[in-house]
């Protein structure tokens, strides 16, 4: 019994580390045509468009965060993009990539 002690100690520990640390949680992203309506920034360094995806029946508009200020200043209003991002919880989205839809085969 005394050899299984250090072994189920291991597991004990990995598991209180999963749990404290919790699961990762599921992301919910998605890959759409987007028509950007405006962007903006803050003075803290924070990039966002708003956009809708022009071929949706509803046109509701969101916005998007963008990390770094150099994709941001490459996004031009009232154009279309192939953008994937991901749907954060207060339904605002985070960029993961955008592109020309011309620029889509590469």
């Amino acid at each position: 019994m005394k050899k299984y002690i250090p072994f189920l100690l291991i597991i004990v520990l990995f598991s209180l580390i999963f749990v404290v640390h919790g699961c990762p949680g599921s992301k919910n992203s998605t890959t759409s045509y987007v028509k950007v309506l405006n962007k903006n920034f803050s003075k803290k360094d924070q990039y966002w468009i708003i956009a809708v995806n022009p071929y949706d029946t509803k046109l509701q508009p969101f916005k998007i965060t963008i990390d770094s200020m150099n994709t941001w200043n490459l996004i031009k209003e009232n154009e279309i993009y192939l953008a994937s991002y991901e749907i954060l919880s207060d339904g605002n989205a985070k960029i993961q990539s955008i592109k020309y839809p011309a620029d889509t085969t590469k």
